[in-house]
Order: C-alpha cells, then sequence, then structure tokens
C-alpha cells in the first residue's frame, strides 16, 4: 500500500472518529463527569484539519511552503536484531516497548516520527501525539506541554483525563529531537519521562535522538538505529523529492558520473543536491561542497532566475559580509544553544557577530535578508529554527575556520574537555580546517586517550586486568527482552554502556564503542542464564540485568576478551597518533616554500 493511501484524508478521518467513540465509550464507564467536556470537543471535521498540520512541513529544497510528507515521504529502515527492516508502521517494530530511535545528521527522524503520527492517526487505536521537545521551555513540564499541544489541537482536557488515556494506552507519544534540549533540562525530563512509563505500562513512547544524548541509556527504552540509506536507495528518494522526470534522470546520471553515490547516505544529502540541482544544474563533488556554497547559491538563487535581475537587498551588504554574519549567528547560537531561538535572538547574535567584524550595518536589516532571501532560518511567529541543525553546524565550523590561530587554538583546546556538545563542528573542522585541528585539538586528544589506554600495563609492555579495569571503568546494562531463566530468549540481548559524568576525550570515547563491540553478548546471555554472572534487578515492563565489569572480569573468558580490546584500541590509537605527527611534520617541513 502506498504512503498516499495510508494516509489518505478520509482514512484519517475516520480513524480520528473511531479513536474518539472508543474514548468516549471508557470515560462514561469510569470517569461520568468528564464525558460531557469530552462530548463538547467539537466536530470532528474541525478537529482533523488541525491535526493534519503534522504532516505539512517545510523542507530544504521547498521552503516557499509547507507540502504533505505524503508526497515525498520514503519509507525508513531501522535496525533490528543485526537486520534492516522497512518500518511502514509502528506494528513493525517490537511490541511493547518504549523505543528511542537514534540517528544521525539529516536521516530524517522527524519526518520519520512524523510519517508514524500519521499512519497512527489513520488507524483510530489511539491519540498520536507528536511533540517537538525543544518547544518545551524552561521550567515548563511536559505533562503541561502535553496538554498545550491537546488544547492547540482543540482538545481541552485537564489531568485526570490525561493521565486516565495513557493508563488506558489510548495515547502515544512521539517525542521528537531529545538532543536538542538544553543540557538543564535532560535530567528533568528524563525522569518524568521514566516516571510516566513505570506508572503507566499501556502507554507506548517514542523519542527520536542523535546519538550520546544521554536517552539512550534509561532503563525504560529499547535503543534503535536509523539504518542509512545503501546501494541505489538513494534513487528512491530522488524519484520521490524531484517531481519532473527529465530532472530525475539528469541528476541520477550525474551522480554516477561523479561517483559521489557514496555519500548519499541520507535524505539530507539528497535534498542538499536537489537545492543545488535546481539553483545551478550542478552536482557537488564531496560533502563538504554540499554545505560550502550553499548559502551563495540560495543568495542568487531568485536572480539567476531572470536576467539581468538581482534581488535588492535590505542590509545593502555583499555576498561575503552576509555570510560571514550568518557564519557568526550559526557560531553564537550554538555556543548559547537556547531552547527557543526567538527573532530577539538573532537580533543580539547579528549585533555581536557584527561587532566582532567591524561592521557597520542594520542588524535588522541583516537578519531579514537572511530570512527571506535565503531561507535557512525560518521564522513563524517570532520563534525561529534553522532549516536543518547542520546548516547551523558547518556554518558554526565556518566562523571557527575563518578565526586567526590564536582565537582557533582557543576554541579547539576547550574542545578537549567539550567535544561532545561540538562533535559535528569538530568533524567539519577535520575537513576544511585540517592542520589546525590536528595539531590542537587531534594530536592532544591522542595522547590523553593513549595514556587512559597504558594506565597500569605490566613492564614487559602488556595490558593487565587493571589497565581493563581502569579503561573501561562502566557498569554495563544487558538487556534481554522478554528473557526468563530456562526459557530461550524472544529478542536478542542489547548491550548498552551508561555513561558516568567523569569526562573523556574524543578517541576515548570510541574505545568504549570498541569495548562494546568487542564483547560476546551470545556468551553473556548464556552465563545469565546459568547464574555464572551474578546480575541486579529486574525493571519495567521485561527483564533488564546490570552486570559490572568487575564481575565480567572475574570471569575467564569475558577477562581475556577485555584484555584484548585494550591492546586493540591501543595499538589503533597509536597508528593513528603516528599518521598524524607525520601529517604535521610534512606541513612544517613544506613551510620552507615561503622563505624568500
Amino acid at each position: 500500500m502506498s504512503t498516499a493511501t495510508l494516509l489518505a484524508t478520509g482514512a484519517g478521518k475516520k480513524g480520528l472518529e473511531n479513536v474518539f467513540n472508543d474514548i468516549y465509550g471508557l470515560l462514561k464507564k469510569s470517569l461520568t463527569k468528564k464525558v460531557a467536556v469530552w462530548r463538547a470537543l467539537g466536530k470532528i471535521d474541525g478537529l482533523y484539519h488541525k491535526w493534519r498540520r503534522v504532516r505539512l512541513v517545510k523542507t530544504i529544497w521547498q521552503v516557499e511552503k509547507a507540502i504533505d510528507l505524503a508526497k515525498f515521504y520514503c519509507p525508513s529502515r531501522v535496525k533490528i536484531d543485526t537486520k534492516r527492516r522497512q518500518i511502514d508502521d509502528i506494528g513493525d517494530l517490537p511490541d511493547h516497548q518504549n523505543i528511542v530511535i537514534r540517528g544521525t545528521v539529516g536521516q530524517g527522524k522527524s519526518i520519520f516520527f512524523r510519517y508514524l503520527t500519521a499512519r497512527e492517526l489513520a488507524k483510530g487505536n489511539a491519540i498520536p501525539l507528536f511533540v517537538e521537545l525543544r518547544r518545551i521551555g524552561r521550567g515548563r513540564s511536559l505533562r503541561d506541554h502535553l496538554l498545550e499541544e491537546l488544547e492547540s489541537l482543540g482538545i481541552k482536557i485537564d489531568v485526570e483525563i490525561l493521565y486516565f488515556l495513557c493508563k488506558q494506552g489510548k495515547i502515544i507519544l512521539f517525542l521528537d529531537a531529545f538532543d536538542e534540549v538544553s543540557e538543564e533540562q535532560r535530567t528533568v525530563l528524563v525522569e518524568e519521562i521514566e516516571h510516566l512509563c513505570k506508572r503507566y505500562e499501556a502507554l507506548r513512547v517514542f523519542i527520536s535522538s542523535r546519538p550520546n544524548s544521554g536517552i539512550e541509556n534509561s532503563a525504560f527504552f529499547s535503543v534503535y538505529d536509523l539504518s542509512p540509506l545503501e546501494g541505489d536507495e538513494y534513487k528512491d528518494v530522488i524519484r520521490r523529492m524531484c517531481h519532473r522526470g527529465s530532472d530525475q534522470a539528469e541528476i541520477i546520471a550525474g551522480v554516477k558520473r561523479t561517483g559521489i553515490d557514496r555519500i548519499l547516505t541520507t535524505p539530507l544529502m539528497v535534498a542538499l543536491l536537489l537545492v543545488r540541482y535546481r539553483i545551478d544544474q550542478s552536482i557537488p563533488e564531496n560533502m563538504i561542497s554540499f554545505y560550502d556554497d550553499l548559502f551563495y547559491l540560495l543568495l542568487r538563487r531568485h536572480d539567476k532566475s531572470k536576467a539581468g535581475y538581482v534581488r535588492p537587498r535590505k542590509s545593502k551588504l555583499s555576498d561575503l559580509r552576509l555570510k560571514q554574519l550568518f557564519d557568526g549567528i550559526c557560531y553564537l547560537s550554538r555556543k548559547e544553544s537556547p531552547s527557543r531561538l526567538t527573532l530577539r535572538d538573532l537580533h543580539e547574535y547579528a549585533d555581536e557577530a557584527r561587532s566582532h567584524f567591524g561592521l557597520e550595518c542594520d542588524v535588522a536589516k541583516v537578519v531579514e535578508d537572511i530570512i527571506e532571501i535565503t531561507c535557512m532560518i525560518l521564522e513563524e511567529g517570532g520563534e525561529c529554527r534553522f532549516i536543518h541543525k547542520s546548516v547551523q553546524e558547518f556554518h558554526a565550523a565556518s566562523f571557527i575556520s575563518d578565526q586567526p590561530d590564536e582565537i582557533a587554538k582557543r576554541f579547539y583546546q576547550a574542545m578537549l574537555t567539550r567535544w561532545d556538545t561540538w562533535e559535528a563542528e569538530l568533524y567539519f573542522l577535520s575537513q576544511t580546517d585540517d592542520h589546525r585541528y590536528r595539531k590542537w585539538f587531534l594530536s592532544p586528544d591522542l595522547r590523553k586517550s593513549i595514556e587512559y589506554a597504558r594506565k597500569h600495563w605490566s613492564t614487559n609492555g602488556r595490558p593487565t586486568i587493571a589497565s581493563a579495569d581502569s579503561l573501561f571503568r562502566r557498569t554495563y546494562q544487558i538487556k534481554t527482552l522478554g528473557f526468563s531463566r530456562g526459557n530461550n530468549p524472544t529478542t536478542s540481548t542489547i548491550v548498552s554502556n551508561v555513561r558516568n559524568n567523569q569526562t573523556f576525550t574524543l578517541k576515548a570515547q570510541r574505545l568504549f564503542k570498541a569495548f562494546n563491540e568487542s564483547l560476546d553478548v551470545v556468551a553473556i546471555r548464556e552465563a545469565v542464564k546459568s547464574d555464572r554472572l551474578p546480575t541486579t534487578g529486574r525493571v519495567f515492563a521485561y527483564d533488564e540485568f546490570t552486570i559490572k565489569l568487575t564481575d565480567l572480569l572475574k570471569t575467564p573468558p569475558f577477562r581475556a576478551q577485555l584484555i584484548k580490546a585494550v591492546r586493540y584500541v591501543h595499538d589503533n590509537l597509536v597508528s593513528e597518533r603516528d599518521e598524524t605527527m607525520k601529517l604535521l611534520e610534512c606541513v612544517k617541513e613544506r613551510g620552507t616554500i615561503f622563505e624568500f
């Protein structure tokens, strides 16, 4: 069945009517005083018109007006038990679980959740709520935000009815972009989400996030990764986003000719390709090219449509100056990371950027040009957002790379302890500011990581139990869903590390990923079943056991794995350090060409 059929208007209205009738019947039996409130909610047509807004989105290639996702949505695939599964419905995901859908930049997490929300509405079994977590203001609870969200959709209810619906499984929460919640709000938000999960077992909760946001460590959620596009799947995305057959063929042929199909692994990359092609019919050669001159292309896209026409700019600034200020706005807004970005915030960031570059201009007009001409920032009712977070991150990195050495050095040195919130910018800088990135960030980071790996080695240069313990000191959750002793588990074992408050380097953090991948989870599961590994606790609606690293170190097979992992990651770090030092020396030697 096609996406358009799944999301047909008639099906959506019918689904909404069905779930409302079900809820009315439940309320009539349990909360008789609330029945009149529910009956007075209004006509289904009016409610559905408001609910349908979740399907309307502005995209990076279609910024002039919101379009229905049914016109461009391509099915998402999720990795479950090492297999890629196409997800057309939440029924395709493991049952009776609260789930974190994890994905990197541009994989379409939000669009995926919007689609699932619309799909659940059409089914008519429960009320699906799509919630952008970044919109929860400081000091506001998730509960209050849910009530406000329902009211905006035409359903004004109180806390008693909300909790009643959660208990009956008549609410499904799609909580989007946990990674965009400010650091100071995350702990409180996680506690509130976990409280809902623990109190209402029939409530289904789905959360989307980038990796390492912290929500993956909650014992109440299973974590599944969105799968990148593989093979020729990018062609399907092109055909769904680009509706002219001749353009589709030309773009696909250009991709084959340049060989950039290997980087078309996310819908965002495909969308950026279409933006560029629409403006100047060119095909970029690598990932950086997708972003590098996109700002300039968007500045000039209206001019290209009419010969001899140059769109007037209120700021009267050149392309270069506008880009410099946009870079500054992106960096400053990333540094402050406000939970909500307002028009007033943008003016303040633009003014600070103007001062940094020593420019004299009207910042209000600068912001207007950026919003109205480039559409890189969308504004609605005084609230603003970047067309995509990766655009903000790339231009923040561009701002850093344009700084003189003494300023750039301070940034890179600060990243040795703050890399986790700037990882995307560091990736871009590793491509565009390679030498300074290696000299002031990567090289010191590798040195610290190697020190971690070599701690407590034996005198003959071999890793020991103590070195494994010091390097991988963690508590690991071994989750076996549907598992009971003496029976086979219904799903495979999942291993996830619980991050503590200790500060690690970027490279050291990758050591822990390597450690996770080195564990024989099947053997661990068998050891748990046979009581050879001590476990603690049974959590929520399924079995989850906590296994401590010290217990793994006491068991010979796992002890050997840990020691081997220390050697493996250490050798890889040393190899990367040697390569980095060699490249830095080459640059230093080449400096002689500038001697006169």
